[in-house]
């Protein structure tokens, strides 16, 4: 075979396979494109039924997300009327009635007397009254918050002033304690505390499904201090 012959026949061979390769990357498109659009179908069966095809759907046991949810939501509402309970008691029961009844309007009044008197335990009542009013309603506006973690934090700080107004109208009306308006600004700074947690909480873990299990675990410890609180100290104001 010449030279020439060869040149030929390796062309030649050359050029089949070209078009061999040419018609195999058809086949290989033809067959890309004409596969089967499973998210087109499933779009046609919703469309169609109503419902998308069981392979789209994940499997989720409701039952067992169900019983979840409600033990979650029955150990939050368990601990927040603990809560309301130790509150009522502390603000409303812990006194006689008739014993003890001032009103002050005039704010900072009582923190200002505090800060300057010089008698003997002056200072730590002061202090004690002061973070006590702050500490009692951080519990307060976390749990508002989650309850209506829809409304704004103006409407929840509204909500928690509200009712520290209404304890404090109580208070005089029973002469329970002091009506004082430090008080209620106290009470509020504890609130909005408490909405800073549950902001916090919710930004760090993010999805609400999280959010509801670290409040129900938080619940759960909080349930044996406020049964500690309600139940074994007695409080003597």
């Amino acid at each position: 075979m010449t030279s020439t012959a060869t040149a030929r026949h390796s062309a030649a061979m050359w050029t089949s396979l070209a078009v061999t390769c040419s018609q195999r990357s058809q086949v290989l498109r033809l067959t890309v494109i004409n596969a089967p659009d499973v998210s087109k179908n499933n779009m046609d069966i919703e469309k169609r039924y109503g419902r998308r095809s069981p392979s789209s759907t994940p499997y989720f046991d409701c039952r067992v997300t169900t019983r979840r949810r409600k033990v979650k939501s029955a150990a939050i509402f368990a601990a927040f009327a603990l809560y309301a309970a130790f509150l009522l008691k502390l603000l409303l029961f812990s006194r006689v009635p008739g014993s003890e009844r001032s009103i002050n309007l005039v704010p900072f009044a009582s923190i200002a007397a505090y800060a300057s008197s010089h008698a003997p335990g002056a200072a730590r009542t002061g202090f004690a009254n002061i973070v006590g009013n702050i500490l009692i309603f951080i519990s307060l506006g976390f749990y508002a918050s989650w309850l209506r973690h829809r409304a704004t934090t103006a409407r929840i700080m509204l909500i928690v002033a509200s009712i520290s107004v209404a304890v404090e109208v109580l208070q005089g009306i029973l002469g329970v304690g002091a009506s004082d308006i430090d008080d209620v600004m106290l009470n509020s700074v504890g609130g909005f505390i408490g909405i800073l947690a549950l902001t916090l909480l919710t930004a760090t873990l993010r999805t609400q499904s999280r959010v509801r299990s670290a409040v129900a675990a938080l619940s759960l410890l909080a349930i044996p201090v406020w049964c500690y609180l309600l139940v074994v100290i007695r409080l003597h104001m």
